[in-house]
């Protein structure tokens, strides 16, 4: 590196000037943690649909394109691409850990040949598949601990708004009838709000759990809380309430293994208790949450599309081949239920619809692939990302329950696919290890010690006269 003089002052300062592709590198770094955060405030589905709630359109239909959405998913696919070219060495080898994902796009693209709109399978399957590549990207661009802050950052953001828009924009910021006064802030309904404001407070839980910002993530976890309750969005009102006991539970788990063993138990047990209070006393847990027994008409329609399951159970409709407002059978369950649902509010049921059952099998794989993984490194290393996972995956498990938030591109998505990447690294790393263990445990034969030979050439010195090597031995008689 070379030295700068600098005159401060009459004092000539000598100080080391950073190489040009030093700052070049972080420049870059500073970019794509950028465009990582961005993307993902894209993926999550705000701000474009309060800009449509502000200029008074319509709803948009079930099957119907949002121009702006297309606009913008196709601009983060296009820098996506333009990353993936200029730092291809870096990404393509994390490939390999992401071969499931690969085998899930693969049958969404290949179901367009059974769909009856396969236009919109492929349009909507390019758009997942842009949310997969961007976990690529994080991971190997930008890293795990460092896309996490960011997205933190993001949710930050998002949460101010909601409350900006809120105020100053009524008309826009709360949601119309049936849920008349419910936040929606910078999201097209109530129910968006509360599932991307819940998983937002993961992020601020996982910073506790690092002990990064305690005092900034605790007010952004009680604010979350506050929005999603104003939301009436009763699923993610009990997903952040679990997310506020997060942190005093993982400080207990964090004692060690056998706690974390403990703590896991606690919640199975918890979540199994929770679900027969459910099967035996449903009234009770419908006044507690403030929702009748349909689950706000829930009910009739997963009735009406367990029937459309029964006729194709295998591979489905084809993605995005379903709930469509030119569809008949679609027309069908609106006309029983007697509203217009975007979609069946249960993601599982609505993978079913659209991959059958091989579709849902690949997807619970993957969860399951995370799950194990996550639980694993959490128990053995303490790692706040291998937490961050464990909490995450738990809102995804619960929250599916009355939303769809499986197979859609959106932060969800984006997310399965970063911590699918990680953890596969993670394993490569415990691999190297493990073998360079096993190779220094490894007993080695003895070496032997041999005289050593004289060089060709060498000429040994004789003893010099009058030293010890040179007199006579006396004989010992």
């Amino acid at each position: 590196m070379s030295d700068l003089k600098v005159a401060v002052g009459g004092i000539r300062v000598s100080a080391k000037a950073r190489p040009a592709s030093s700052a070049h590198a972080e420049n870059a770094a500073g970019f794509h943690a950028w465009f990582v955060g961005i993307a993902f405030a894209v993926y999550s589905g705000g701000f474009l649909p309060a800009l449509r709630n502000y200029l008074g359109e319509v709803a948009l239909a079930p099957g119907s394109q949002d121009p702006p959405t297309t606009v913008a998913q196709s601009a983060v696919l296009l820098i996506l691409l333009v990353g993936y070219a200029l730092n291809w060495r870096r990404i393509v080898p994390t490939f390999r850990y992401g071969l499931p994902l690969f085998a899930l796009l693969a049958l969404i693209m290949v179901s367009a040949t059974w769909s009856q709109f396969p236009e919109n399978t492929l349009r909507r399957g390019l758009a997942l598949t842009s949310c997969c590549l961007w976990g690529f990207y994080a991971i190997a661009l930008v890293g795990l601990g460092r896309t996490l802050r960011v997205l933190g950052i993001v949710m930050m953001l998002i949460a101010a708004a909601n409350i900006a828009v809120a105020l100053a924009l009524p008309q826009v910021g709360l949601d119309v009838a049936p849920y008349e006064g419910a936040l929606r802030g910078v999201f097209a309904q109530k129910n968006q709000l509360g599932s991307i404001m819940g998983l937002g407070s993961i992020f601020f839980v996982y910073a506790i759990y690092a002990r990064k910002r305690r005092l900034t993530s605790t007010l952004m976890i009680f604010l979350i809380a506050a929005e999603t309750w104003v939301s009436k969005s009763a699923t993610s009102e009990i997903c952040v309430a679990l997310m506020l006991l997060a942190p005093a539970v993982a400080m207990v788990g964090r004692q060690g293994p056998g706690r974390k063993a403990i703590v896991c138990y606690v919640l199975i047990v918890g979540l199994l208790c929770l679900g027969g209070l459910s099967f035996y006393a449903p009234d009770q847990v419908f006044d507690l949450i403030g929702k009748d027994e349909t689950l706000t008409g829930r009910g009739p329609i997963w009735e009406a599309a367990w029937q459309a399951v029964r006729a194709r159970p295998l591979l489905g409709y084809g993605y995005n081949g379903f709930w469509n407002a030119n569809a008949a059978l679609t027309q069908d369950i609106w006309k029983s239920v007697g509203w217009n649902a975007p979609n069946g509010h249960n993601g599982y049921l609505d993978t079913v619809l659209q991959l059958g059952f091989v579709g849902l099998g690949l997807v619970m794989f993957i969860v399951w692939r995370i799950a194990a993984s996550a639980i694993r490194e959490w128990a053995s290393s303490d790692r706040p990302e291998a937490f961050c996972m464990v909490l995450f995956l738990a809102y995804y498990l619960i929250q599916n329950i009355t939303e769809t938030d499986i197979l859609e591109a959106d932060s969800y998505t984006a997310l399965l696919s970063l911590f699918l990447v990680a953890l596969g690294l993670w394993r490569a790393e415990h691999a190297r290890l493990r073998a360079a263990a096993r190779e220094a445990s490894r007993p080695r034969p003895p070496r032997l010690s041999q005289p050593a030979e004289p060089r060709p050439g060498l000429r040994l010195a004789s003893p010099k006269r009058g030293s010890p090597a040179a007199r006579p031995q006396q004989s010992a008689e």
